[in-house]
């Protein structure tokens, strides 16, 4: 069978207009224009919002529902809580559609020159999963994740009113900051500064001056979760959750005594027991590791099964 050979014609790519393009001027004048719409004097507040799907019926959430069935529930997702403080930005959304050189150079402006602040709508409940959404929000970003330098935030909007707990005459805050850890050791985010805002003001009829808030502590946690001074990440596998407590400046509270700050829950892996194992490992302001505290059943169940035996021997023992 001959071969057939097809000709095929010569073509340049045309350009979409007569004019010159933006690409036609030098990098250093495309950044300059480009730091002038994407780049904000204020930091840009992201707020939490619920996305409700199209169809969405009501009744689908009675208590009766059956649990496997899929119901179309309200997702959330981080958006700007007023989009008219940034209207450059807006305005330059369209040129990150024109071509991919242009996109990168403008995300990698916006995302590399600004500081981003997380919040928590007003009337949203601390279940809707915030820190979650924070990590969703940010691994969106994909390649362009590594431009990221600063985040902030806003615990008042965040966990302040959330649920108290009372431990040793001082009030304390538990939060979990699992998904925020995870987040911190992407190695995409190595360059970015993780950090707490001070809160604004607090609601009326909260005592501020028993349950005052140590940004300064706070933003410790952060550090040793980024250098990693407890070797925390040889843990990262098991952890089960990462309990924070930010609110220790009870007036109760000895000053130079060690307070449990961050304290570490994982799971033991090889512990084939029932009850499955935990371990707390707990982390003070200083960032220094308290000796880990074991659940006393976990600890005996992952002794070899012979040791098992001979401690119910000797207990035997005794109480004869």
């Amino acid at each position: 069978m001959s071969s057939t050979l097809i000709d095929i014609p010569r073509t340049t790519a045309a350009k979409t207009h007569a004019g010159p393009s933006l690409l036609d001027l030098p990098a250093e004048v495309r950044a300059i224009i480009m730091a002038h719409m994407f780049e904000s004097s204020e930091p840009i507040r992201l707020e939490m919002k619920y996305t409700v799907p199209d169809i969405f019926d009501e009744d689908l959430l009675d208590d009766s529902a059956d649990e496997e069935d899929e119901v179309g529930f309200p997702q959330t997702q981080m958006v700007p809580v007023r989009t008219d403080q940034y209207r450059n930005i807006c305005h330059g959304i369209n040129l990150l559609l024109t071509c991919r050189q242009l996109y990168h150079e403008a995300a990698t402006i916006l995302h590399s020159n600004n500081t981003f602040v997380f919040a928590r709508a007003t009337g949203l409940s601390f279940t809707a999963g915030h820190y979650q959404c924070y990590k969703e929000w940010c691994l969106r970003l994909g390649s362009q994740l590594k431009w990221l330098r600063k985040v902030q935030i806003d615990l008042y909007d965040d966990v302040w009113v959330t649920i108290w707990r009372y431990d040793g005459g001082r009030g304390i805050h538990s939060g979990d900051l699992t998904e925020l850890a995870e987040l911190i050791w992407d190695p995409s985010t190595a360059k970015c500064v993780f950090e707490v805002v001070k809160p604004r003001e607090m609601e009326e009829g909260v005592d501020a001056e028993s349950f005052a808030f140590d940004v300064e502590l706070v933003n410790k946690v952060f550090k040793g979760l980024r250098t990693d001074r407890a070797n925390l990440k040889r843990f990262a596998g098991g952890i089960v959750k990462l309990d924070f407590f930010p609110f220790i400046s009870h007036p109760s509270h000895v000053v130079g005594q060690d307070i449990g700050l961050l304290e570490i829950e994982c799971g033991y892996p090889y512990d084939q027991s029932e009850d499955g194992g935990e371990l707390l490992i707990t982390i003070n302001s200083n960032g220094d590791m308290i000796h880990p505290r074991h659940n006393l059943f976990a600890s005996i169940n992952q002794l070899p099964p012979s040791l098992i035996a001979r401690i119910g021997g000797f207990m035997g023992l005794r109480e004869q």
